[in-house]
């Protein structure tokens, strides 16, 4: 295994930094496998989660958080169902339960 652990507990950050680029919240899967915070997009592997690091400007920012928060720590701050990446692409506040897409 990828060192993650086996339950759905943890929680990343993908910080873009650059102008222009976006950042994105993740939640463990499972299986080596994050899910966006966009609910239309495929899990990712731990793998390519990591890979986006690599790029100057663009840190990933893991965090081990208590079982049953990572999906809102990683994806639905504001826990209104709505997921952060939907929101901000939708132009609602990820952050306030009442702005949904």
């Amino acid at each position: 295994m990828d060192g993650l652990p086996r339950t759905g507990w943890v929680a990343a950050k993908h910080l873009a930094l650059l102008p222009g680029s976006d950042e994105a919240g993740f939640v463990y899967l499972g299986s080596g496998r994050f899910a966006s915070d966009r609910r239309k997009q495929p899990p990712i592997t731990a793998a390519a989660l990591q890979s986006m690091a690599t790029d100057p400007g663009r840190p990933v920012t893991y965090t081990c958080v208590p079982i049953g928060s990572g999906e809102r720590i990683g994806v639905d701050r504001d826990g209104d169902g709505a997921w952060d990446g939907d929101e901000r692409d939708a132009d609602t506040d990820p952050a306030d339960a009442d702005s949904r897409p």
